[in-house]
Order: C-alpha cells, then structure tokens, then sequence
C-alpha cells in the first residue's frame, strides 16, 4: 500500500503575459487608472517528485518521476500608474484574475518490474490523488507510472513595479 503519492517535489515556472492597457482618465497615456486584458501562458516544470508505496512483504520502496503542467488563461488587470518626479513611475497592479485550463502529466519509471500486488496499490493510491475538477488518467505499466491530466485554471496577479522613463 502506498504511504504517500507527491512528495519532495521542486519546481521551475515561467509565464508570457501580454497585455493591452487601456487608461481611464484625462491624464494620458501612461498615467492614472487602467484596465489592461491579457492573455497567459505558463508551464511549470516538477522535478524531484516521489511515488512512496510498499511491497507485498512491507518493503518501503519510492519511483523518482518529473512531469509539466501547460495553462493557458485569459484575464483583466486593473491597476494605476503615477510619476515620481521626472524619470521614475510606480506601476501598481491591483489586481488581474484569469481563468483558463491546463494539462500536463507526472512520469516515472522504476528500476525493476512492478509486481501485481504493486500494481494494484500504486493504482488505487495515484487515483485517489484527487485534483478537484481536473480530469486525470492514470497508467501503470511493467516498470513507470504515468498521470494525464487536465481542467481548469487560474489565479491572479498583484504587485508593485517601479520604472525609469527614458
């Protein structure tokens, strides 16, 4: 039976966001309130992710996998922009939810062969791994593991940036 399906994991991300900013006020460009809908493409790469379980005699054993998630969102961001003296802007994002889906996987493979028994646990364990409202495949051959999944997806963007006008 398996102790524990993910842990350990590490991971790497990277987001492309363009967006088109659209100013509320009589200022101009650049200054005051906007509205700016954007699109987002993100992967996030995992790495170092375990699958723990044991074998028929009680033997702890762990498959060393890695996997991707790929999302795609759209959003709105609504922010303001103001001058710090003549060269300098500070940019506050107030807030930018998006909502999208995604897919992705988690790939291992094991050593040596899995037996029957371990089939079965690594099996029922990796299917009540449960991600709400994602649609996951799970398949376990002779020696690797592999999870298919894929649903929605979101989040939101907030920040402060500061500037130098040139």
């Amino acid at each position: 039976m398996m102790k524990q399906l993910l842990i350990n994991y590490q991971s790497l991300l990277y987001s492309i966001t363009p967006e088109i900013r659209f100013y509320l006020g009589k200022k101009g460009y650049g200054k005051g309130f906007y509205l700016a809908p954007f699109y987002r493409n993100s992967k996030l790469s995992l790495e170092g992710v375990s699958f723990d379980y044991e074998d028929e005699l009680g033997t702890p054993s762990s498959i060393k996998a890695k996997g991707s998630i790929n999302g795609n969102t759209v959003g709105l961001l609504i922010g303001s922009q103001f001058n710090l003296g003549k060269s300098f802007v500070l940019d506050w994002w107030i807030i930018g939810p998006h909502y999208g889906s995604a897919s992705g996987a988690i790939n291992g493979i094991n050593s040596q062969p899995f037996s029957e028994y371990e089939k079965e646990a690594l099996n029922t364990e990796a299917n009540e791994f449960d991600f709400p409202l994602v649609d996951q495949t799970t398949e376990i051959t002779d020696r690797a593991i592999n999870i298919n999944f894929s649903g929605p997806w979101g989040g939101a963007r907030a920040g402060l940036s500061i500037g130098y006008r040139f």
